[in-house]
């Protein structure tokens, strides 16, 4: 079964618990929202779509429009995340949108690729999973093509129209297994643009939460609590013994 993505960040729609149960009966699976710092007014825009996204049990992500030359956007844009999410409004991923034309002018290439680097060492700093965002039109002439992170996954704009995401002209080094999200339409009339999984990505969606552990019982916890006193008398038996050999004590 094909899963479907919305790409929500142009703020034309304002996601409601009726849309997104629309939008799940037409096969989408996922939406992308886009991240930006507290100061600025789209931050509360940001927050609704999470929250009725996971009022709704839609999974979603997040992703981050990489000023390259502005890096203080990226750190407002990550402490953002932090503060607007409970545990259960956790993104899914975060992606580094990796199109900027704006702040990087008259770069080399290597430039870039550090920057991005940059970039994504930040970014793992706060979240399990980073992928890139691009597009062989900016990744090409920007980066000379590198291949540097072709182990990322790439959520990448082909608008070809097809909604198939093994139909995937390469670019970058990345491989079609690593080619995890296809954006291939632009701007729908509300404001939205549409996305399709990868096999892989869809897999991913349906693996089952991992089960919550019980809590410990009376007994249990007793055992544990008598454990830890036991091994810690022993260690402060040998921490005694070592400090008053080396005259410590």
């Amino acid at each position: 079964m094909t899963t479907f993505g919305r790409d929500c960040s142009n703020f034309t729609v304002t996601l409601t618990a009726e849309l997104i149960q629309q939008w799940k009966g037409e096969g989408v699976g996922l939406c992308l929202l886009q991240a930006f710092p507290p100061s600025y007014h789209q931050y509360e825009e940001q927050r609704q779509q999470m929250r009725v996204c996971a009022s709704q049990g839609m999974p979603f992500d997040c992703y981050i429009y990489d000023y390259l030359g502005a890096p203080d956007w990226l750190d407002e844009c990550l402490a953002g995340l932090e503060q607007a999410l409970l545990p259960s409004e956790k993104p899914r991923k975060l992606w580094l949108d990796e199109e900027d034309t704006e702040t990087e002018a008259g770069w080399t290439a290597q430039q870039r690729i550090d920057a991005i680097s940059w970039s994504l060492q930040r970014a793992d700093a706060a979240f399990d999973e980073v992928g890139i965002y691009s597009a062989a039109w900016w990744w090409g002439p920007k980066t000379g093509n590198t291949t540097a992170f072709n182990r990322r996954e790439l959520w990448w704009a082909q608008y070809d129209g097809i909604p198939d995401a093994t139909v995937f002209t390469p670019f970058g080094g990345w491989s079609a297994s690593m080619a995890r999200v296809k954006q291939y339409a632009g701007s729908q009339p509300d404001g939205t643009d549409l996305n399709v999984l990868s096999a892989a990505e869809e897999a991913e969606l349906e693996a089952p939460e991992p089960e919550p552990q019980p809590e410990p019982t009376a007994a249990e916890f007793r055992q544990a609590l008598s454990y830890l006193a036991d091994i810690s008398e022993k260690h402060a038996a040998e921490v005694r013994r070592v400090a008053t050999q080396y005259g410590a004590l």
